[in-house]
């Protein structure tokens, strides 16, 4: 008998594997043909796959690591790691060592969307018990919309490759519920911080919230009493979510730690960064949140009820009720009802869970960016997990049931669990048709909806945004010369010290993936500071469309000198756009101002042929249209620069620099004028040594700690020659005083209305300036009159000049102080100039600058040559120069030094122009001005990306110990261990005395 049990063991094992790897076949067999359409797609599907091609192609040819790696394709540059998450970025790239960069992203993802499947198949096997079972669910997973469509829709490949973690982390959390074994759930937490460097949404929105559902319903089940089951099961989600955040410690800082600092200090500060004035809402956006708002609650949840089986193969449903069916017989056979209970309460709990999720989505209230495509794939697992689950359960307690009652149990039960698992499975595949023919027509057909519309697929898959599709046709050329016919032969499109500005996103997101010369724009958001989306945005409806002159009222004069001004700022050397061109839909006209003969040197149209294939679809052939234009030297500065342009100090708050960048843009002070650098908001966080650097400040809406220290360093600023601008209009305490410090050019002040029109007396200044008063903008605020800072006459310093009065009383003076100059505005002069643009205000402000700092006209560059040896490194020789601008943004982390003659000195970077943080500037110091010098610029990482990536190393070490059984403490004691020696030989001598 024991022959006979020993036999029967050994063969239901071998039958066992026999099965599994069947079953493997079949998915393989089945799943093949996603990764075939995928490979060989032609044109490559997938609206985000060039963003995944340019990050691996710029870490191919300048690899770094993620400390220090700085991307400078996009806008002003970045940090490399602050662009998106890099994990699979680096994975991928010593693929491209082997293939071209186009061929290596879709290697990776496919290979982790077969890891996906197979880890599937043993998460579902696991869980299942039966072959058949877990076969049908995990081909049903791989064939739903919302699975496969990640990549051949969106295009998201670090998404898409972060997926596969989530089987694979519910495997280990499955181990440790049955087992009870603290290493399986190490592990998952391990698995769990992984996946948040590849892609924390993935992980937040399923891992984590299923696991713990697991820990919490189904977990310590050998554990006796209510609180004390209740105690475990917590330990164990801290211990699960305290490994995943150790792993993945640096996405969860960059989202999570840094997130609660910024909300931190706007409350302290009295405001929240990033508020809605700064930032445009677009009005389809607008639209959609009216939609929402406005929708009942029966709608939404309607909709969620009608929407979610689109995007997950809908044989899930029946099964779901097959499944339940055959669960509901089991509570008839099995003996253990409390472990019933127990299944009931998680199955419910992960099905609640999912609802939820897509409930709150179709209320828009999602918080993982990136719409559908960020939701429903993982419905398909969920429901894997449920269905079998469940028919797990179902089968063990028919085995338990059949071995009571036959004797040869282990024959009989294993052929019958053949025998239900091949009906589940045979009903599961006449249900699974339907989702293989979804597919087939969704994915490798035309839409039925446009059949006779040429280049149209089915809303499912959708073609790599990457306009000209030559680029989408070219899969196995990728990188090669092929390329150079989508740019004229004027342009060398590797050109480092000019940029290209395009505001189509579908020419931004394949460009930096074949050409070095940088973007003006990105195909991502580049967050910055708080005034960066607003600039942004100023930025965009200056130069298309003439929408700031339509939109908002400004002056063609005022437009077209903000888009010198952005043109010079941002090195902007090329221009590439065009609207209306045939399959160009995200294609938009240039402002009319910005295309003038004065600004453009040259321009060309490119046309490339588009091949006709399309999938198995013969599609009419047509040209595609590139339009470049090339700006005259003359209006444009480069990336690498030393200069003799003054520079001007704006100290205040973030809302001061915006106001002020705005004005220089309107009289287009471009970077060959002045270099307006964005100071800090309290006057005394300088030295007067440093101040003196500085042609001029600007003080506008500032602050300080030391009131007597601040004006006394000022007013010996000026006594040496510096020029300051200082307005108190605004709510600043030097806007209503008795005894006004003496650097002011008056004594005393008050701050009210004046009434609600002007009663104006310019000086002779302004008559020589040539400002008309009388068009100045009404001063009223919100249907009330403006509030001013005014002196009365007799508080006038003697030889001080009366510019402007109102109703007789002073609100603009200026004042001659040792061999400098003080301006005095108390009307809050730079937001009134711009709150309409007033076009007279705006240029009694810039006389104001002209007649302190001598700005306005344009001085020749100094010589300059460069050299970038790597992104992380620039080079700048010059002579004769005051100062070096480099116009990349100056993140924490960047370091500068000057060389002459054998001395090097480090240097203070300052941020300026329209960019947040600002290009960075430095002064060259007196003694080494009218000499050659070179300025080094090297970006080594800021002090917290290296803490964050340091306790993250450490994390994974912690981690690893405690599946090996240290206990958390073997390799950082090993670390350590020089360190312990040290310290106690030192102990040692203490003790001999």
């Amino acid at each position: 008998m024991r022959k006979i049990f020993c036999f029967n063991r050994i063969g239901q094992i071998f039958l066992g594997a026999i099965f599994a790897l069947l079953g493997l076949g079949v998915v393989a067999y089945f799943g093949y043909p996603i990764l075939q359409a995928y490979y060989q797609a032609i044109p490559a599907k997938g609206i985000d796959l060039y963003l995944t091609v340019s990050n691996v192609r710029y870490l191919a040819n300048n690899f770094a690591g993620p400390v220090n790696a700085w991307w400078y394709q996009w806008y002003g540059g970045r940090p490399f790691e602050s662009v998106y998450p890099v994990l699979h970025f680096y994975l991928i790239s010593p693929l491209a060592g082997f293939f071209n960069v186009f061929r290596a992203v879709q290697i990776y993802v496919l290979a982790s969307l077969v890891l996906f499947a197979i880890l599937c198949y043993i998460l579902y096997q696991y869980f299942s018990r039966n072959v058949f079972v877990s076969t049908l669910i995990t081909l049903l997973t791989i064939f739903s919309y919302g699975q496969y469509l990640s990549l051949f829709w969106a295009g998201a490949v670090p998404y898409t490759a972060t997926i596969c973690l989530v089987p694979l982390v519910l495997i280990f959390i499955g181990l440790y519920v049955n087992r009870e074994d603290i290493r399986y759930l190490y592990l998952a937490g391990i698995t769990s911080g992984l996946g948040l460097l590849g892609h924390p949404q993935v992980i937040v929105a399923w891992a984590l919230p299923v696991s713990s559902l697991f820990i919490f319903f189904a977990g310590t089940a050998k554990r006796r009493g209510l609180l004390d089951s209740l105690w475990f099961r917590v330990k164990d989600l801290f211990v699960y979510f305290g490994v995943t955040a150790l792993v993945g410690f640096r996405e969860l800082a960059f989202v999570g730690v840094e997130g609660v600092f910024r909300l931190l200090a706007g409350i302290f500060s009295g405001r929240l960064v990033g508020t809605a004035a700064e930032i445009s809402v677009h009005p389809e956006e607008e639209m959609a949140q009216n939609f929402y708002r406005s929708r009942t609650i029966v709608a939404k949840f309607q909709e969620t009820i009608d929407k979610v089986p689109r995007w997950i193969s809908s044989p899930y449903f029946p099964l779901l009720l097959l499944s339940l069916s055959l669960f509901f017989i089991s509570l008839l056979i099995v003996k253990d009802k409390k472990k019933a209970i127990r299944v009931v309460v998680l199955v419910g709990s992960l099905l609640v869970y999912g609802f939820i999720f897509g409930y709150l989505f179709f209320m828009g209230l999602n918080p993982f960016a990136g719409g559908w495509i960020r939701v429903y794939w993982g419905f398909s697992v969920l429901l894997g997990v449920v269905i079998s689950w469940l028919a797990g359960h179902f089968l063990r307690a028919l085995r338990a049931f059949l071995q009571e009652r036959l004797a040869l149990w282990n024959i009989s039960a294993f052929s019958l669990e053949v025998l239900v698992g091949s009906l589940f499975f045979s009903v599961g595949i006449l249900l699974l048709v339907p989702a293989v023919h979804g597919f087939t027509t969704h994915i490798l057909t035309r839409s039925h909806e446009f059949p006779d519309k040429p280049g149209v697929l089915h809303e499912h898959a959708q073609e790599s945004s990457a306009y000209p599709s030559l680029l989408n046709m070219k899969r196995d050329e990728w990188g090669s010369n092929g390329f150079s016919q989508v740019v004229p032969s004027w342009l060398d499109p590797n050109r480092l010290d000019y940029r290209l500005y395009d505001m189509d996103a579908t020419v931004n997101i394949w460009w930096s993936s074949i050409f070095d010369m940088p973007l003006a724009r990105g195909y991502l958001d580049s967050a910055g500071g708080p005034n960066y989306n607003g600039w942004q945005y100023w930025m965009n409806i200056v130069l298309n469309k003439d929408e700031i002159v339509e939109r908002m009222g400004v002056s063609r004069e005022l437009a077209e000198n903000q888009a010198r001004f952005f043109v010079d700022w941002h090195a902007i050397g090329y221009l590439e756009g065009l609207g209306g061109a045939i399959g160009r839909d995200f294609g938009i006209p240039f402002s009319s101002y910005l295309l003038d003969d004065e600004l453009i040197e040259k321009s060309e149209e490119v046309n490339v042929w588009r091949p006709t294939h399309d999938f198995y679809i013969d599609l009419p052939a047509y040209w595609e249209t590139l339009k470049y234009y090339k700006i005259a030297l003359d209006n444009t500065s480069p990336i690498y620069q030393t200069t003799n342009a003054p520079a001007i100090l704006a100290i205040g708050d973030f809302e001061a620099h915006n106001i002020l960048m705005r004005l220089f843009g309107s009289l287009n002070l471009n970077s060959q004028k002045a270099i307006l650098v964005q100071g800090k908001e309290r006057v005394d966080s300088y030295s007067l040594e440093e101040l003196r650097k500085f042609k001029m400040l600007i003080l506008y809406r500032y602050g300080y700690r030391s009131f007597g220290r601040t004006w006394e360093m000022l007013e010996k600023y000026v006594q040496e020659g510096g020029i300051l601008f200082v307005d108190t209009g605004d709510e600043r305490p030097e806007a209503d005083m008795e005894r006004l410090p003496d650097v002011f050019p008056i004594s005393a002040n008050r701050r009210e209305g004046l009434g609600r029109e002007w009663q104006m007396e310019e000086g002779k200044v302004l008559k020589d300036w040539e400002v008309d008063v009388s068009n100045f903008t009404a001063p009223i605020f919100n249907d009330e009159a403006w509030t001013f800072s005014y002196a009365n006459p007799e508080a006038v310093d003697e030889g001080a000049r009366i510019l402007l009065k109102n109703h007789g009383k002073i609100i603009l003076v200026q004042k001659d102080l040792g061999k400098g100059q003080v301006f005095w505005s108390g009307m809050n002069l730079p937001y009134h100039a711009l709150r309409e643009y007033n076009p007279d205000e705006i240029k009694l402000f810039g006389k104001i600058l002209e007649e302190g700092a001598g700005i306005g006209s344009i001085r020749p560059l100094a010589g300059t040559d460069f050299q970038r040896p790597s992104p992380q490194k620039v080079v700048i020789r010059g002579e004769n120069a005051h100062g070096v601008l480099f116009k990349e943004a100056g993140y924490e982390g960047w370091h500068a030094y000057v060389e002459a003659n054998g001395q090097k000195r480090k240097l203070k970077i300052y941020q300026s122009g329209p960019m947040q943080p600002g290009y960075m500037y430095v002064f060259i110091p007196p003694e080494f001005q009218n000499e050659d010098f070179t300025v080094v610029f090297t970006f080594r990482g800021a002090w917290k990306t290296w803490l964050y990536y340091f306790v993250n190393f450490l994390g994974i070490l912690f981690a690893l110990d405690l599946v090996t059984g240290k206990h958390g403490l073997a390799l950082l004691a090993g670390m350590s261990l020089p360190l312990r020696n040290r310290i106690s030989a030192w102990w040692g001598r203490e003790d001999e005395y």
